[in-house]
């Protein structure tokens, strides 16, 4: 699971070089995870194609491990291991495996680039670097908005009352 102390090392990780951690994967570096990871593919009757989807291989599955990775440097290892675990743990199988599927299309190739996409947009996504939020306080006007309010919805709730003549 996802702790605190684990946080704290991605970002101790990230203060000592920031610049260790990139934005996004490039097509390159998608492809080299291609070679690192394995596809297989798997006879499948969900999704477009009729009477034919029985009979033709279509499933597109796809597994690679982030940890073993030789693309990936070890913030980055840790920073994707904790996007998953967080955010798609029904994909981060085993012993911190990545399992994709795609039977979205009719033909397996179709299938193959989109399982490629999934791993492309979930990646992406993990090393983003979110922006930390800057606390504000609320204006004067907000709070004499919301006072308002509040007392207006009191009034109405206070005119609801209960009834005593029967």
């Amino acid at each position: 699971m996802i702790n605190r102390e684990t946080d704290s090392r991605i970002d101790q990780l990230e203060r000592t070089n920031p610049k260790t951690i990139r934005e996004s994967v490039s097509k390159a570096d998608m492809q080299a995870i291609r070679q690192e990871g394995t596809i297989s593919v798997t006879k499948s009757s969900a999704g477009p194609g009729g009477q034919n989807v029985n009979k033709t291989a279509k499933t597109a599955e796809f597994r690679w491990t982030p940890a073993d990775s030789t693309i990936l440097n070890d913030a980055e290892k840790e920073r994707v291991t904790n996007w998953m675990q967080k955010n798609k743990p029904s994909q981060f199988v085993g012993e911190g495996e990545i399992y994709i599927t795609s039977t979205r299309n009719k033909s397996l190739a179709s299938n193959k680039r989109d399982v490629m996409k999934i791993l492309h947009e979930y990646l992406s996504e993990a090393l983003k670097i979110q922006k930390v939020r800057k606390v504000t306080k609320p204006s004067r006007s907000t709070k004499e908005k919301r006072l308002k309010n509040k007392k207006t919805v009191g009034r109405l709730k206070k005119q609801r009352g209960s009834v005593t003549d029967w």
